[in-house]
């Protein structure tokens, strides 16, 4: 057998092809990551607090719950047209929050919240929304509980929606 026998059409041996189809494990292995280090950390997002860790001087990054409760009031803050080549992203409440104060602006922010978690935030669910109106603060005050996908974890997410000039 020659060395051009062992040679595919594309000119690779299949001794060179086989190692390239194989997954490589040594990686993970040296890395120290095992099944339960990528269960444990499903979800993960940048700390906008920018709290540095006290050894390394990183950014510390959200995980799990606390990420995707970061990402859902970072998308019911975020204007529409606010970010760059993303237009619609965000609930646009703001729009609602210098209309008066009744169970018809209530109902509106109920629905811009549910929709935009439904459309951008795949890893949430909503179980329950109660938007209640605060007219002694001129504002609503928003409680949320929310199941996160593919995990048993339900998280809380409440703040309060005022206008500001």
């Amino acid at each position: 057998m020659t060395d051009s026998d062992d040679l595919d059409q594309t000119g690779i041996s299949d001794v060179a092809y086989s190692n390239l189809q194989k997954p490589s494990t040594k990686n993970s292995v040296l890395r120290g990551s095992s099944k339960s280090d990528a269960l444990e950390n499903v979800f993960s997002d940048i700390n906008m607090d920018f709290v540095p860790h006290p050894v390394n001087g990183d950014i510390i990054p959200l995980k799990n719950a606390d990420a995707v409760k970061r990402a859902i009031r970072n998308l019911l803050y975020t204007e529409h047209f606010e970010r760059p080549f993303a237009p619609n992203l965000g609930a646009n409440l703001k729009q609602l929050l210098f209309e008066p104060i009744n169970p018809m602006t209530k109902m509106s922010i109920e629905l811009l919240i549910r929709d935009t978690i439904k459309l951008y935030e795949r890893r949430a669910s909503i179980i329950e929304l109660k938007v209640t109106i605060n007219e002694d603060e001129n504002g609503y005050d928003v409680f949320m509980v929310i199941a996160i996908d593919n995990t048993s974890e339900v998280i809380s997410v409440d703040f309060f929606l005022e206008r500001l000039r």
